[in-house]
C-alpha cells in the first residue's frame, strides 16, 4: 500500500505503537515509511537512529 500511495500525489501517512509519522508525500517519506515498516516489531540497537 504505501508504494501505491507514493505513486500518487495523495498525502499518507502512518501510526504504529511508537512511531507515527505526519502525512506527506514524496520520495523520502515513502522511503522513512518503508524503513519503519521493514524495522517494526525488531528489537531497538544501541546507537541506532530513531
Amino acid at each position: 500500500w504505501a508504494l501505491r500511495f507514493s505513486e500518487s500525489t495523495q498525502p499518507y501517512g502512518l501510526r504504529l505503537p511508537d512511531i507515527e509519522l505526519a502525512p506527506s508525500s514524496g520520495r523520502a517519506h515513502r522511503d522513512a515509511v518503508l524503513r519503519e515498516l521493514a524495522l517494526f516489531g525488531l528489537p531497538k540497537v544501541a546507537g541506532e537512529q530513531a
